[in-house]
């Protein structure tokens, strides 16, 4: 029977919250253990936390944006932090967008054969 969420799940869930943005995992693992830079947290840390995160992600209370945010790392974040940077990127792939199609209305011109 569980007990319950642990001490660093507790402090995760603090962290993520508390942050106003999307974090690594190291971060939150420098957070919840209080090292003075990402560099400083030892591998078993780091891999406690991000179980930790895994499964207040079961629990339905942080949310996980993969691997595709800057940087090539896994962001975590809360419900309305994660809902930000979505339409954030949905923002700026309708600005690469429109910014391609005006690109290519004024080449198509040059590429017409005569």
């Amino acid at each position: 029977m569980s007990l319950g969420p642990g001490t660093v799940m507790r402090a995760a869930l603090r962290a993520v919250q508390q942050a106003g943005e999307l974090l690594e995992s190291q971060e939150v693992a420098r957070q919840v253990f209080g090292y003075p830079t990402i560099a400083d947290v030892p591998s078993s840390r780091a891999a406690g936390v991000r179980r930790a995160l895994r499964a207040l992600i079961r629990r339905g209370e942080i949310e996980e944006l993969g691997r595709d945010w800057e940087g090539g790392r896994r962001k975590w974040g809360t419900h309305a932090e994660a809902e930000k940077a979505r339409a954030r990127s949905a923002q700026v792939c309708a600005f690469i967008a429109r910014r391609e199609a005006k690109q290519s209305a004024k080449q198509a011109p040059k590429l017409e054969v005569r």
